[in-house]
């Protein structure tokens, strides 16, 4: 049968989930998704990234983002997904899903990416994912921003040669 209850694990599925917060909002908003994740019973821990309202608002001015991308990394770390290359050969295993919202699905993108950040940071977290999901993010949205664009090309951002559920490649999709 192709449908499952709630009680039933995804056995090939991730085992922790991280959300990622939307523009303007901050991690205390997500409390009711994350109970919801944790009541399915299908994932070790939930773990919403402290993101505060305030972290938003130099964004506004020009800042950059590297604040909310080091408190993602320091939640997926607290998880135990590290990115120590040791550490991927003993456990290979993609074990993460991150869930991003608005521009929290962004915000997991750039920290996904292989490239330095403004910041010089390499983040990489792409290694460690299994699945992204992005809820409402503006990937392809033409609207000018006061503090600036992120890379609209998933290959600009993320290189991780996955293959998404048409079977295409995810290198090179535009706007995915």
């Amino acid at each position: 049968s192709s449908s499952s209850s709630s009680s039933e694990s995804p056995s090939d599925g991730p085992n922790h989930v991280v959300v990622v917060p939307g523009f303007l909002s901050g991690a205390d908003a997500y409390g009711g998704m994350a109970r919801a994740l944790e009541a399915t019973g299908w994932f070790t821990s939930v773990t919403v990234v402290p993101i505060t309202r305030d972290m938003w608002y130099p964004t506004l001015l020009g800042g950059d983002f590297a604040p909310m991308l080091d408190a993602i990394e320091a939640a997926v770390v607290s998880i135990g997904e590290t990115n120590d290359d040791a550490d991927r050969v003993t456990n290979p295993r993609r074990d993460l899903c991150v869930v991003g919202h608005s521009a929290g699905g962004w915000l997991a993108r750039l920290w996904m990416g292989d490239a330095p950040y403004a910041n010089g940071k390499v983040y990489g977290g792409a290694p460690r994912v299994k699945t992204l999901l992005t809820l409402g993010t503006p990937h392809t949205s033409l609207e000018e921003y006061p503090f600036g664009r992120v890379p609209e090309r998933l290959a600009d951002v993320v290189k991780t040669g996955s293959v998404g559920s048409n079977g295409s490649s995810a290198e090179g999709a535009e706007g995915a």
